[in-house]
């Protein structure tokens, strides 16, 4: 399973530019919103969320488009159950 973090503001965009290249990878494959964590901010601009996957396709791909930095916008692999361990440690 991979988790990747970005701002809520981008969702749109993120589930665009995925289901342009899954459908070049494997027609007929796209992605919605049903596999995002929405994260609330003090805001709407500080607003993030989650893309959580266990397609092993959508997680080489979007390794690939992470380290080539092929999005416009913040996207960073995160790894969920380390932040929650961290976080129940300073509890």
């Amino acid at each position: 399973m991979a988790e990747y973090l970005l701002h809520d503001k981008d969702k749109a965009a993120f589930i665009n530019r995925m289901n342009k290249f899954l459908g070049q990878v494997k027609p007929n494959m796209a992605l919605d919103d049903t596999n995002f964590i929405d994260i609330p901010g003090d805001g709407s601009s500080d607003d993030q969320c989650i893309f959580v996957t266990d397609n092993p396709i959508e997680e080489k791909l979007l390794d690939m488009l992470v380290s080539k930095r092929a999005f416009s916008y913040p996207v960073k692999k995160i790894d969920l159950k380390e932040m929650v361990i961290a976080s129940r440690k300073q509890a």
